[in-house]
């Protein structure tokens, strides 16, 4: 059929006519590592609908060949750590194992012979010069020889790492280690210099840029610096600090290859956002990069190899199972030659292959059912019809079965995602089961949907299994549903009746309390206006007094002692609202708290000795702010009055509580005054009496000439006690 005919049997062989060329065919068996060559006498040919070729054969059954499907190539030649395209073969450094020199398709190597012995050698890289030589980079020394693996050119060496750079048309750059060895590669080899290094893994250029790669990351710098190492391995010139093992340049981008996956970075050094595809596999570690003609990327890695489609955002892993010398690849084992072939080296050999064969991108079969069952039973006793639409009772709400695909060419190796609308909202987790099973569904409508992937990611487009409807119990209809709300509603309306009173209460009550806080905010905007406004005022007429007074020092200092004065007491004033205002503070131990400090600061800039006779323990109860406000101002203005008119050497404090009541005891040793002149004292003794009066409290002031003062305050606690 179309292109492909078998001629007439010759022997056991087989060809291929295109139109212009005959060709000789020949078969492979391919089972997991082993390839075996089939010798079969071919009776027919067929092409199917999706471009596949079989072979109907004499005994040996049927041939299929898939064209699109990457195959790969094998020499199993021990430990490969470097490649290179050198005289239309591929040459390979292994570990202990020998140079060898290998055919294009990897079916016949052998080892080069030399006088050396070159089988006891690590080789770490190998290169082709400009003039037809093969320098060869061991951990021993460098070797340089002709197409036929003579010995040329020897530079001994001690070094566990060696990475080769042709620098241009003359010169060779050899990194070992920590030292740079420059190399003239012209007809007369020689050594030019050496300079200390550092280790380079991987290089490359674009325009006026050089890109280095090594274990302390990745370097970006200009071609004018050379290869200084202060320069080029400068911090600013560091990009990353992932250990590199292999750079590539891919449609404007530079791939770094890593041991946590891939790093993408513009031409001008910024790290590019990962698509998906390859931000997926960032725990990978990565070996080596090449890319193909079709603008691919292969890498190899400790999990075979793999393949980056950047257009269409897929990656394609192709693990041992797919003729691999083995799952885990070499950092710097990879080469292309000049006709697209792509060779990776492992630790057990070379695996090479044609990328131009791989075609990812194909057409998918349908998913179709292959059994069953309903409630645990089967269903039909073949193949379900399409989209079978089922009732379930909602006693054996269950269902299950499994579906296939003819996609002969992946069987078992297929992948399948399955979707149950109306219940899960995702897709389950793509897996080669085939089978699916639901049990206790709820009532409801359903429909079952299913696709089906191969190895290569492509996708059939999802297919409807099954259509389910499982009717509900009798309390779950709508007639008993509208019933329940219609009782529902109707109790709710009578509880809704009877507890609004209370919920008018609240909101009477919850508005005393919204308009006591606006009083009391009303009355701080009051003492702040009263007592900082006009204290502030007084500042400010004082400073400008000040101003004028400039050639009066005397007057002027005296002025500024004003000033200060005042602006100590406006910070006091201040201290004090802002505590009035705290509702942390509205407790009796806060109380007691502040008012002993209070007390010892005032006093003690008086001079005045004081007292506390406080409990040993303070009972947490809650207090209002007013109450709190009004007991702190009473306490001050008495305080006020020890020391503006007592004369007093101390002052005693005492506090009780008896049950809810709270006593206060204020007393000094001053002169005291005669109890029925209340011009002594002014408004002041007036004020603190009604303030304690206003609270429901009672105010007791005992005093007279030389007998000192007495101020008794007794209130009651109308708060609760916090809870410790």
């Amino acid at each position: 059929e179309r292109d492909f005919e078998s001629a007439k049997e010759r022997g056991s062989k087989h060809y291929k006519y295109d139109g212009r060329s005959l060709r000789q065919l020949i078969f492979h068996y391919y089972n997991g590592k082993h390839v075996d060559p089939v010798i079969s006498h071919i009776r027919s040919v067929f092409e199917d609908s999706y471009q596949n070729i079989w072979f109907g054969t004499d005994g040996d059954g049927a041939l299929l060949y898939s064209p699109g499907k990457v195959k790969f190539l094998r020499s199993d030649i021990g430990f490969t750590r470097c490649l290179a395209w050198f005289n239309n073969e591929l040459w390979a450094g292994t570990f202990n194992a020998g140079l060898w020199r290998i055919s294009p398709d990897l079916s016949r190597a052998r080892r080069v012979n030399s006088s050396a012995d070159r089988e006891k050698v690590y080789y770490l890289d190998l290169a082709a010069d400009n003039n037809g030589r093969l320098w060869i980079a061991s951990r021993h020394g460098l070797e340089v020889v002709d197409h036929a693996g003579r010995s040329l050119f020897r530079y001994p060496y001690s070094s566990q790492t060696a990475k080769l750079m042709v620098h241009s048309h003359d010169t060779i750059m050899l990194f070992c280690d920590n030292r740079l060895h420059r190399f003239y590669s012209g007809r007369v080899i020689s050594w030019l210099s050496s300079v200390d290094f550092a280790g380079v893994s991987s290089f490359l250029y674009t325009k006026d840029t050089l890109w280095v790669g090594s274990q302390f990351g990745i370097y970006r710098c200009a071609t004018s610096a050379g290869f200084d190492r202060n320069r080029l391995f400068s911090a600013r010139n560091k990009l990353s600090a992932s250990g590199i093992y292999a750079l590539l340049l891919h449609k404007g981008s530079i791939w770094a290859a890593t041991g946590n996956g891939f790093e993408i970075f513009a031409l001008d050094g910024t790290r590019k956002t990962l698509p998906a595809n390859v931000a997926e596999l960032q725990n990978e570690v990565i070996s080596a990069l090449m890319a193909d003609e079709q603008g691919r990327i292969w890498f190899s890695g400790n999990h075979g190899l793999g393949c980056i489609n950047y257009d269409n955002d897929r990656s394609i892993c192709f693990p041992a199972q797919n003729n691999l010398q083995s799952p885990e690849f070499n950092y710097n084992a990879a080469c292309r030659s000049p006709g697209g072939n792509l060779y990776f080296g492992g630790i057990q050999g070379i695996n090479g292959f044609d990328p131009a064969w791989f075609n990812p991108v194909k057409k998918n079969p349908g998913v179709r059912l292959l059994s069953l069952f309903i409630s645990d039973s089967a269903y039909t006793n073949g193949m379900p019809p399409v989209n079978t639409q089922v009732e379930l009772n909602r006693k054996a709400p269950h269902i299950s079965g499994k579906v296939f695909c003819s996609d002969y060419t992946n069987a078992g190796t297929r992948l399948f995602s399955f979707y149950l609308e109306g219940s899960r909202q995702v897709w389950s987790k793509p897996s080669t089961g085939n089978d699916f099973s639901y049990r206790d569904l709820p009532p409801g409508k359903y429909r079952l949907l299913v696709k089906s992937s191969d190895p290569l990611q492509n996708w059939s487009e999802p297919v409807t299994l099954i259509t389910i409807s499982i009717s509900p119990p009798f309390w779950e209809t709508g007639w008993f549903l509208f019933l329940s709300a219609f009782l529902i509603t109707t109790i709710t309306a009578l509880v809704v009746r009877y507890i609004n009173a209370a919920r008018y209460t609240r909101r009477i009550h919850a508005l005393e309390q919204q308009n006591a806080i606006e009083n009391e905010r009303l009355r701080i905007s009051k003492d702040m206006h009263d007592d900082l406004g006009a204290s502030l005022t007084r500042i400010s007429i004082l400073s400008e007094l000040a101003k004028k007074q400039q050639g009066d020092p005397a007057r002027s200092q005296q002025i500024i002692s004003q000033i200060s004065d005042i602006s100590g007491g406006v910070v006091d004033d201040l201290s004090e609202i802002i505590w009035a205002m705290n509702p942390r503070n509205d407790s009796l131990d806060s109380f007691t708290s502040y008012i002993r400090q209070y007390m010892s600061t005032y006093l003690e800039s008086a001079e005045i000795n004081c007292r506390f006779i406080f409990p040993e323990e303070t009972p947490g109860y809650q207090m209002s702010s007013e109450l709190r406000r009004n007991l702190f101002l009473t306490v001050k203005e008495a305080l006020h009055n020890v020391v503006k008119h007592s004369n007093a050497a101390n002052v005693q404090m005492e506090i009780k509580i008896d049950g809810q009541k709270l006593h206060i005891t204020l007393a000094d040793d001053g002169k005291g005054f005669k109890a029925d002149n209340m011009r002594i004292g002014g408004n002041g003794l007036i004020n603190m009496r009604k303030r304690i009066e206003d609270n429901g409290g009672l105010f007791n002031l005992i005093t007279d000439v030389e007998k000192g003062t007495k101020i008794e305050l007794s209130v009651r606690l109308h708060g609760w006690k916090k809870s410790h």
